[in-house]
C-alpha cells in the first residue's frame, strides 16, 4: 500500500523516519509527533498492516523513499 502525500514520510527530530511498527507509529500520535493531516495516513496504513497488508508506504515519492510501516521493526 502506497500512500502520496506533500511530505517525504514521517518527520520526528527533523529527520524521515524510514520504518516502524504500528505500536511505534500509535505512540507518535499519543505524544504528539504524528500531527493534522498526517494521523489519518498514517491510522489507515496501521489498519491495512493490521488486515493482512505487508507494508504501507508514506510519501511525496520524491525526495526520499518514505516511512514504511510494518508488522515488525528489528531494534
Amino acid at each position: 500500500m502506497v500512500l502520496l502525500t506533500d511530505v517525504p514520510g514521517i518527520i520526528h527530530h527533523g529527520n524521515v523516519m524510514t520504518s516502524l511498527s504500528p505500536q511505534q507509529a500509535q505512540q507518535l500520535i499519543r505524544t504528539a509527533v504524528i500531527t493534522a493531516g498526517m494521523q489519518p495516513k498514517v491510522q489507515a496504513a496501521i489498519a491495512a498492516i493490521q488486515t493482512g497488508v505487508k507494508q504501507a508506504i508514506i510519501t511525496n515519492a520524491i525526495d526520499q523513499p518514505g516511512t514504511a510501516i510494518i508488522q515488525e521493526v528489528a531494534v
